[in-house]
Parts: C-alpha cells; sequence; structure tokens
C-alpha cells in the first residue's frame, strides 16, 4: 500500500494474515469470527485508520438506491423547475453509485393530488424520500407511514414540526 492512497480490505488481509472473507464479516458483522481473528482485524484496522468506502459499498451490493421526490407540478420557468434541474444534476452524480429518482408531482392547490401523489410515492417501496410539503395534516400522515417503514426522509423547501426528517 502506497502511504498517500486509502486502505482497502485487502491491505487489512495481507496485514492480519487472514482472507478477505474474513476481514468482511468482521466489518459487517456478519457470520462467526474467533475472538482472535477478530482482535487481529481490528488491530490493523486502528493501525491503519481505515474506514469504508462508502461508494465502494453501494456499488458492491449492486441494489439500486431508489430516492422518490414529492413536488409541486410546475412550468418550465418556476422555482420547482430549477429545483427539479438541480436534484437532476445531483442525480447524475450519484448515478453510476446505483442510485436512481422518481419524480412524484402533485397540484400544490389540491391536497387530493398531493394524497394520491403520496399513495404513489409509498407504492414505489423507496428507499428515501424528498418531500416539498405542502399540506401540512396530509405530510404529518406520509411522514408518519415513513418512519413506520423506515424509510428515511428530509424536507425540501418547506420545514414542518416533524421530529423523524433528516435535514431541511
Amino acid at each position: 500500500m502506497i502511504q498517500s492512497e486509502k486502505p482497502t480490505i485487502m491491505d487489512i488481509a495481507r496485514l492480519s494474515g487472514l482472507s478477505k472473507g474474513t476481514v468482511d464479516r468482521v466489518l459487517h458483522n456478519r457470520g462467526e469470527v474467533s475472538k482472535k481473528s477478530y482482535d487481529k482485524v481490528m488491530a490493523v484496522i486502528k493501525e491503519l485508520g481505515y474506514e469504508p468506502n462508502v461508494y465502494a459499498s453501494l456499488l458492491a451490493r449492486g441494489v439500486p438506491h431508489r430516492i422518490a421526490i414529492l413536488i409541486p407540478e410546475h412550468g418550465p420557468e418556476s422555482f420547482w423547475a430549477l429545483a427539479e434541474e438541480g436534484i437532476a444534476k445531483a442525480v447524475e452524480k450519484v448515478g453510476p453509485l446505483g442510485i436512481v429518482t422518481e419524480v412524484f408531482d402533485y397540484n400544490q392547490r389540491d391536497a387530493a393530488s398531493f394524497r394520491q401523489a403520496c399513495s404513489r410515492l409509498l407504492e414505489s417501496e423507496p428507499s428515501g424520500v424528498v418531500v416539498a410539503p405542502m399540506f401540512g395534516f396530509d405530510t404529518q400522515i406520509l411522514t408518519s407511514t415513513l418512519r413506520e417503514r423506515s424509510i428515511p426522509y428530509v424536507f425540501f423547501d418547506t420545514k414542518q414540526d416533524d421530529e423523524g426528517y433528516l435535514a431541511y
């Protein structure tokens, strides 16, 4: 390993004298590993200052992370069009990591339209949700369901009185 490079699982395996599989089991707490092997791996991890590569983990899983985006319907020159364009640019950067998005839009003057978009969103079983809330009570119902399903969510443009969101 070159000093400036980040240590890898292979480096840990080589320095601990154990297999890559054993190192993987220690790192991801899977399967059985003897205390002696566990201690060896952890000592090398500490010595190298190893930190898992989140991007490599996403790629290795091979399962796409589906992010649902709930925003109002909009015209081409609106604030929401700019917001959607920004989201699309971000998705371009993370797309190779297996992250895909789907937009669920609603009429911002029609609570029934918002509820229908929420239903479609929940049926899609996303990995995470970006919410531009317009209807407080209906948003609370959505976020309650997301919490019950352990689906992380963030608010966009408008913050709600809600303890479960990851960011605003």
